[in-house]
């Protein structure tokens, strides 16, 4: 997760690259021009038609170009370089969601769609990172996936599952079941915060409450995950499912709105419990049906004390920390 231009010398004229990696099944290059400009240059062959309209993203230019008979290269320049890390998260992306492709105009419409996605991106209006309540609320649901619905459903499926980046109510729907992820930090008082009031309230049969305990802890911890570690992890997995998956879960990673920043490896937790709350009954929470009209956007804690009689195994999230 270093700056990979940075290894790179700046050449007096036309440019230098370096391959991403050999093994991989496209062509992908980090480059520096003569101006010191950041490259990401992709190179292939096709007979195909291509597509000729590049989008264009902001912060960075993109050139198709032929070079000779039927060799083509993509140029993505970055126009400032205070913004590499979201250059290399754009670039990380194109190189991970192709991992698999072969066929060259297979990759070309895969790499357009990736454009696309970013293009719309980067269109909004978004702080440089999350802030760290939604980072906490992130690593929550990322490590749900990893250490419970991916090794029991899959790493495909469990991505299908979640929910929660497309505007859901709760963060994961799995057949009758709904599931919210939060996360507290250890030395806090046992609470969490919910932010609406149908997050508590679902209309599927079974309603789980899935509560993480964060430390805080430091980079030199081998036992630390962060967003960065979670994502790689998660990555990993889909790549051995063949790679289905990836570019959903890169769609709502982006959704969620994050994409790789240097700044996110400062924030490093260690994982310490996790519990599961059946909401059900008289569970402590806030019922629709008893908010008087024109009253909205309401937000509060509950206290885990309180939950204890709610405490249950999900059967289908066995796997513990």
């Amino acid at each position: 997760m270093n700056n990979p231009w940075e290894q790179i010398e700046r050449p007096l004229k036309d440019v230098n690259a370096r391959r991403v990696d050999y093994k991989h099944p496209l062509n992908f290059f980090w480059a520096i021009d003569s101006i010191n400009n950041y490259l990401f240059i992709y190179k292939f062959k096709t007979t195909d038609p291509l597509e000729s309209k590049i989008p264009q993203l902001k912060g960075i230019k993109c050139v198709l170009s032929k070079i000779s008979g039927n060799n083509y290269q993509l140029v993505l320049i970055l126009k400032e370089k205070v913004n590499w890390d979201m250059f290399y998260a754009l670039c990380m992306d194109l190189f991970t969601v192709s991992v698999k492709e072969q066929d060259a105009l297979d990759a070309w419409e895969l790499i357009l769609r990736r454009l696309q996605r970013w293009q719309e991106f980067l269109k909004r209006d978004r702080e440089r990172i999350l802030t760290e309540e939604k980072i906490k609320g992130l690593v929550g649901e990322l490590h749900f996936i990893h250490k419970h619905i991916g090794p029991t459903h899959g790493f495909y499926n469990a991505i299908k599952f979640w929910t929660g980046p497309l505007g859901q109510p709760q963060d994961f729907n799995i057949g009758d079941d709904a599931i919210e992820v939060k996360c507290q930090i250890g030395t806090s008082a046992p609470k969490v915060r919910i932010s609406s009031i149908e997050q508590l309230c679902s209309q599927v049969q079974t309603l789980y409450l899935f509560v993480v305990t964060l430390g805080k802890t430091s980079d030199t911890d081998i036992e630390r995950i962060n967003l960065p570690i979670l994502v790689e992890r998660i990555i990993q997995q889909l790549e051995k499912d063949n790679c289905k998956g990836i570019e959903l879960f890169m769609d709502l990673l982006a959704e969620t709105g994050y994409f790789y920043a240097k700044a996110y490896d400062d924030y490093n937790y260690i994982l310490s419990t996790n519990k599961t709350y059946e909401v059900k009954d008289d569970f402590p929470r806030l019922d629709p049906g008893e908010i008087p009209i024109g009253v909205s956007s309401i937000k509060y804690d509950i206290s885990l004390q309180e939950c204890i009689n709610f405490e249950c195994i999900y059967p289908k999230t066995k796997e513990i920390l």
